[in-house]
């Protein structure tokens, strides 16, 4: 796979090496700890995805250079004037600490969930589940898009060239 073989809806999971990341995948059984999407600004591929600055873009290619990913694409035909206003319309909003810190760890450790559904900030895998309009998608981990097979077409694993 090729950077032009991208397109608007992709999901990207990562994999990284940071202790954030060791522990991420650790409560969450998952071989990747982030996930992104890929969207456009005038005319032009990036990619959002919620990190600690908040809900942010990135400049695209760029910013997958010797990452290990992953890329799904969706199974179903969508809207993508829609999916990108929708994924854009979230950049700029906080970062939720406390679903990353508290709500995730008590899921992971006692499968409940004690989260709000608020969108007024994200995680990395909520937001993503938000913008697709996934049902509970408060609730999402990297390790549930990893494993959402019947939703996303997985086309490539690895470090892009």
């Amino acid at each position: 796979m090729t950077y032009s073989d991208f397109k608007v809806g992709d999901i990207i999971l990562f994999r990284s090496r940071s202790f954030l990341g060791w522990l991420i995948r650790l409560f969450t059984g998952s071989r990747f700890n982030h996930v992104a999407l890929v969207s456009s600004l005038n005319g032009e591929l990036i990619i959002n995805e919620a990190d600690t600055d908040g809900i942010v873009y990135q400049v695209f290619p760029d910013y997958l250079d010797g990452k290990y990913i992953k890329i799904g694409r969706p199974r179903k035909e969508f809207d993508r004037n829609k999916f990108v206003e929708r994924a854009n319309f979230e950049i700029g909003k906080p970062y939720d600490y406390l679903n990353l810190l508290g709500e995730q760890v008590i899921k992971s450790i006692t499968g409940v969930w004690r989260g709000d559904g608020k969108t007024d900030k994200f995680i990395c895998s909520s937001y993503v589940a938000y913008v697709y309009e996934l049902q509970s998608w408060e609730k999402y981990s990297p390790s549930d898009f990893d494993k959402q097979i019947e939703i996303f077409d997985f086309k490539f694993e690895g470090k892009i060239k």
